[in-house]
């Protein structure tokens, strides 16, 4: 989906004159273009995991137990449970 129809969609589920939709729509589309446009983006189809909300969860046999809960690989867990500064 483009970029312009995703953020349609999410204003039109607002309760918003239609004016000040367009208004955002441009404002947003317009910023997102100035700060990433020519780049290739990735965005995570999962909400950002928080390392230590996996470590705390990590009980030193669950690891399949983590992969469904936070749907994220056998070796991105143990890239969290082993990097300190996460």
């Amino acid at each position: 989906m483009a970029l312009d129809k995703v953020i349609a969609a999410v204003l039109a589920k607002e309760n918003l004159e239609p004016a000040v939709k367009s208004s955002l729509q441009n404002n947003i589309e317009n910023a997102l273009r100035l700060e990433l446009g020519g780049q290739r983006v990735y965005v995570n189809k999962n909400k950002r995991i928080e390392p230590a909300e996996v470590k705390s969860a990590f009980n030193g046999r669950n690891v399949g137990e983590i992969q469904q809960r936070f749907g994220i690989s056998r070796s991105r867990i143990y890239e969290i449970l082993n990097d300190d500064r996460l």
